[in-house]
């Protein structure tokens, strides 16, 4: 099976930088993504979550409305809530490259791709 993700979108909101009780940083932000066809537009939310110290590198440079690829592998998350189930489908980013500015326009001292291979 093959499980492969590339998209580009913009940031919707800032993105967020936690820590795992075990200290690996993990960064969580949406990308917004639009189809046309015809007089008709689909916009796709795509909630995305970086580890390890990719998430530390591009965190900061994650603002909203930053035109951003992001590539990885698609995960779908399960759970229970008032005896419903509720699922959703997440990106494991694994490669990031910035495209353009967002509400700050840190883009210019940003690195232009921070892969998980360059992270480490």
């Amino acid at each position: 099976m093959y499980n492969k993700y590339i998209g580009i979108g913009y940031v919707v909101g800032d993105a967020e930088l936690k820590y795992l009780g075990s200290g690996t940083p993990v960064t969580n932000f949406k990308v917004a993504s639009n189809y046309k066809y015809g007089d008709s537009e689909e916009v796709l939310f795509m909630p995305c979550v970086l580890f390890g110290k990719i998430a530390e590198a591009i965190s900061q440079y994650l603002t909203k409305g930053t035109l951003i690829l992001v590539e990885g592998r698609l995960k779908e998350e399960a759970w229970e809530k008032d005896g419903q189930k509720r699922s959703q489908i997440k990106l494991i980013a694994s490669n990031v490259k910035l495209l353009s500015g967002g509400k700050n326009n840190k883009t210019q001292a940003a690195p232009k791709e921070v892969s998980e291979l360059e992270a480490f």
